[in-house]
């Protein structure tokens, strides 16, 4: 399988993520075709780092460099215990950033950008 070129990930408030889905279907309707762009949102701050916790930050790094594996070998890798790794994997993977398939996890994007606003300023990460 081969990877998607990037998504974004951020925080973002409903309503925001609402007038973009919006403005994309009036393009769409005028016959446009408006650049899409994958992304998941959290709708706040607190929420974001709850689900991405500097452990499945590292597993999501991890995993990235290393290329698809099995969860047991991310756990060697990670030098964690194969069942945190487990649930980690499986909150990423209801997340949307890694996937399983056969047997193995993987991150099927090329790029992953992380963002999260605070005030005027924005922190981003790529993984």
């Amino acid at each position: 399988m081969s990877r998607r070129k990037e998504i974004k990930v951020g925080v973002r408030p409903v309503r925001a993520a609402a007038r973009e889905f919006i403005a994309v279907c009036e393009a769409i309707e005028k016959g446009e075709r408006p650049a899409l762009v994958e992304r998941i949102d959290f709708e706040d701050l607190m929420t974001f780092a709850r689900v991405l916790t500097p452990r499945r930050l590292e597993l999501l790094r991890a995993l990235h460099a290393g290329g698809k594996m099995t969860a047991r070998a991310l756990a060697h890798k990670l030098n964690r215990d194969p069942k945190h790794v487990e649930a980690d994997i499986q909150r990423l993977v209801r997340t949307g950033l890694i996937e399983t398939r056969r047997g193995h996890v993987q991150v099927p994007w090329e790029t992953v950008t992380l963002s999260a606003q605070i005030g005027a300023k924005s922190v981003r990460r790529a993984a």
